[in-house]
């Protein structure tokens, strides 16, 4: 028996993440959005799996979807070449007045159109009630200001709002596609791979990206497209390896006491120490450690002193006492497909103490992680005789 049913979906999938950051973090999010009338197929009875008949029967199916309007996936590469006048924007409210929060939107300057919906929120770890999700059109409005206009109007509104502009791209002309419903393949040259897809807050034009394509076939030609971005290559964070080859100037020491406990001694007992050698003094019981970290570099004499203070007030007391130099770099140009990226922030190695030679050089191997023309960090090991390669690293 041959059942026939129509159906109009409309998805929204949301994964949570951090967008604060370029990087590395931002988060990837997914917006599907489908819209399509097409035709579900059950056979009821046996159904052959191998033998004779089977490839004249897969064959009558694909004959017989080719005569149909069929939804086909594939992901392509694409590259984005403009941005629309479009947009979609989601946000977790509490307001339950959908043409409340409409209305509001229109009053923005530069906004023509909202088309919107209410979802109940099913994210327990989210407070809002419900999920607005609206299409926005929009004229004259500057891509860097669109997000403030909006920000700035939904105050009380919504705890966060997600953007997530329309953009032009274009993709591989040959692309292998699948239809899940009957479980057929369909390969088709496309002669002007242009869609419009969902991208995220981030994309700029020129990227190269991954999308999902969804393809309304109807009597085997191509109807509709519509998609959203998986990934953003050109986004992506690249590793920048450079070497610097120095004799360190120390910015300072740190004597470590580990394994020690709130319980065992007073701390404020150690100022006669943290006085003496003009040190600040860290206590991380979390992690059962003392850190002295000292300006004078005299580390000898403190570790001395240190170890004396065990002895005196606690000789039961199970601790362990190390140092390490800590040596600064200041802002470092990267040197990334010809250009000079600058990093802003200090970075800092630490030499573990008996092991060098401070008075030779030292080569520092430094990583820089870019996305873009953005450096976002910066680690350092260091390369020496008889020395694991992996110290441990710090960003200050």
């Amino acid at each position: 028996m041959l059942r026939c049913t129509n159906y109009k979906i409309v998805w929204v999938i949301f994964l949570n993440s951090d967008t604060k950051k370029k990087l590395g973090a931002y988060f990837i999010i997914f917006v599907m959005l489908l819209s399509s009338v097409g035709f579900a197929f059950y056979f009821i009875g046996d159904s052959p799996s191998s033998g004779p008949g089977t490839a004249d029967a897969n064959q009558a199916i694909g004959d017989a979807a080719n005569s149909l309007t069929l939804n086909f996936d594939a992901n392509v590469n694409a590259k984005i070449n403009a941005f629309s006048n479009a947009y979609v924007l989601l946000g977790d409210t509490n307001v339950s007045n959908i043409n409340e929060i409409d209305s509001t939107l229109l009053k923005i300057k530069g906004v023509s159109g909202v088309k919107s919906q209410f979802m109940l929120n099913q994210d327990p770890s989210i407070a809002s009630t419900y999920r607005y999700r609206a299409e926005l059109s929009v004229y004259d409005i500057n891509r860097e200001n669109i997000r403030i206009l909006i920000d700035d109007a939904t105050k009380g509104i919504f705890s966060y709002v997600y953007l997530y502009p329309y953009v032009r791209v274009t993709f591989d002309n040959n692309v292998h596609f699948f239809n899940t419903d009957f479980n057929i393949v369909k390969d088709y040259i496309f002669g002007n791979p242009i869609a419009t897809i969902i991208a995220d807050e981030f994309a700029e034009i020129g990227d190269e990206i991954v999308v999902y394509l969804q393809v309304t076939f109807m009597n085997g030609v191509p109807t509709k497209i519509t998609g959203y971005m998986l990934s953003n290559n050109s986004q992506a964070v690249k590793n920048v390896q450079f070497i610097k080859k120095i004799i360190p100037t120390l910015d300072k020491t740190v004597v470590m006491l580990s394994g020690v406990h709130e319980s065992d001694f007073d701390v404020n007992d150690l100022n006669a120490i943290v006085q003496l050698y003009d040190a600040n003094l860290i206590t991380d019981f979390d992690n059962n450690t003392v850190y002295f970290i000292n300006t004078d570099y005299n580390i000898d004499s403190l570790i001395s002193d240190v170890n004396h203070f065990v002895f005196d007030n606690n000789a039961n007391l199970d601790a362990q006492i190390s140092a390490v130099y800590v040596v600064n770099f200041l802002q470092e140009r990267v040197l990334n497909e010809g250009k000079y990226l600058d990093y802003n922030k200090q970075v800092s190695a630490e030499l573990e103490y008996g092991k060098y030679d401070l008075n030779k050089e030292i080569e520092f191997i430094l990583m820089a992680y870019i996305s873009r023309e953005d450096v976002l960090g910066v680690n350092v090991t260091t390369s020496y005789p008889n020395l694991d390669l992996d110290q441990n690293i710090s960003n200050q």
